[in-house]
């Protein structure tokens, strides 16, 4: 009997939390609980020839005995399930959205806190930033499309008022949490490479932003409110795309955010201040 070599699955293992802090929650049917004690004389496994001796399946190799696959997949039915309905699909798991969700709002709290670097210390604080939501039917479904051509840059968003930022990484093996990581702190960085500075009460979209920092200002400005991405791994051209829409849009010498104390915005859009996460964002 031929034994495989383990892989970590962060899908499974959030589902596995959730289900241990809620027997309510669901796992795939496909899947089983293992959580007894092997009992006295139980047999453990199979005997049978060694991998080294009897090839394992096709799509894996024997490593040190063990058979073990050419490239693994993460589960994708696992529960919570992505934020996604029927016939709609962003094709990111329910933890790498969240992942987008939390990558962003990081970025935005620094700007509404007053701890975004730019080229000579500190931007002007954002006085009224949202927390971004995620939405999967539009803007992350059609990210997805845009990705999934494997075309060279640059991109067009699909809808004609919304913006898109994409990162492509030459890299068709690196996972795909690591590939949002990666873009999202190549575009909230940009800050630090431009010299943000107020002109009657606000920030605007002009200068070397425009060119230094495009994606910096669509990530961060007060004007969004949602965002939507994708990952496609473009296995026969070498590389892999991140896209991001965001539903707003503007345009060269438009504001991109009001200055001000953090959160001194949110009530007049009823709204109070994320300040059990450090503040900085609008918050429902």
């Amino acid at each position: 009997m031929h034994l495989c070599t383990l892989n970590w699955d962060c899908n499974i293992e959030n589902n596995a939390f959730l289900r241990n802090c809620n027997k309510s929650v669901e796992i795939p049917q496909d899947f089983s609980e293992i959580s007894e004690t092997p009992q006295k004389t139980q047999a453990l496994y199979k005997s049978g020839n060694t991998c080294v001796n009897d090839p394992c399946a096709q799509g894996s190799s024997c490593e040190n005995y063990l058979c073990k696959l050419a490239q693994y997949t993460p589960a994708t039915n696992t529960y919570p399930i992505p934020l996604c309905s029927p016939q709609k699909n962003d094709g990111m798991t329910y933890e790498m959205q969240m992942s987008v969700l939390n990558l962003a709002n990081y970025y935005r709290r620094l700007l509404g806190s007053g701890w975004a670097q730019d080229k000579n210390g500190y931007a002007p604080i954002a006085r009224r930033l949202y927390a971004l939501t995620y939405n999967c039917d539009l803007l992350g479904h059609f990210a997805k499309q845009i990705a999934d051509k494997c075309g060279d840059p640059p991109y067009t968003p699909y809808a004609r008022n919304w913006v898109l930022t994409h990162h492509k990484i030459n890299d068709v093996n690196i996972d795909q949490k690591a590939a949002l990581e990666e873009a999202f702190k190549a575009w909230g960085e940009q800050s630090k490479k431009v010299d943000l500075q107020e002109i009657a009460g606000g920030v605007f979209y002009d200068g070397d932003v425009v060119t230094e920092a495009s994606d910096w200002a669509k990530l961060t400005t007060e004007r969004n409110a949602v965002i939507g991405c994708a990952v496609t791994k473009c296995q026969q051209k070498g590389f892999t795309l991140v896209i991001c829409h965001y539903n707003t849009i503007f345009t060269v010498r438009d504001s991109l955010y009001t200055v001000g104390k953090p959160c001194a915005g949110c009530a007049k859009v009823n709204r109070k201040c994320d300040n059990a996460l450090g503040g900085g964002l609008c918050i429902p």
